[in-house]
């Protein structure tokens, strides 16, 4: 089977891998996932290009787990390529990772990858505490960027 893939236009704008008729679970991958996983891959690569490579990567080998006798959920999928694109992102959150920069990150684990806080501070090597801390303070900072309190 020829693993060729081109690219598409999701929705949201973003360049999603999508793989030819050759690999019709590839195609699937991409039309579940893929607009998630790339949102998470920008925030922990930092650049749309390699977090491009990252999901087309980590799609490619995500294939025999999409041929398994007993296939996942779909959530259980979605967690299993989450934590495929931040390893193959190449990403820790060492010391030189700002709060801000951490909290980005268990926020999209979360929202986009569908991780637990318990699940996500074990990829990222975080106490649980942590890790909810950070998750709690993300979407505080979010919802007040999205609050906008009447001026009349």
């Amino acid at each position: 089977m020829v693993k060729t893939l081109t690219h598409k236009k999701t929705p949201l704008g973003l360049t999603q891998g999508r793989a030819s008729l050759a690999e019709p679970a590839a195609a699937a991958i991409c039309d579940q996932h893929g607009a998630a996983l790339s949102a998470l891959a920008e925030v922990v690569a930092g650049d749309s290009g390699s977090a491009q490579a990252a999901v087309v990567a980590v799609i490619v080998a995500a294939f025999p787990a999409t041929t398994m006798a007993v296939p996942m959920a779909p959530v259980e999928m979605r967690r299993h390529l989450a934590r495929r694109v931040y390893r193959q992102c190449g990403s820790g959150l060492d010391d030189t990772v700002s709060r801000a920069g951490r909290e980005r990150v268990v926020l999209a684990l979360a929202q986009h990858g569908r991780l637990t806080y318990r699940a996500a501070g074990d990829l990222l090597g975080l106490p649980a505490s942590e890790t909810a801390q950070l998750l709690n303070s993300a979407l505080r900072r979010a919802s007040a960027t999205t609050a906008t309190p009447s001026t009349q």
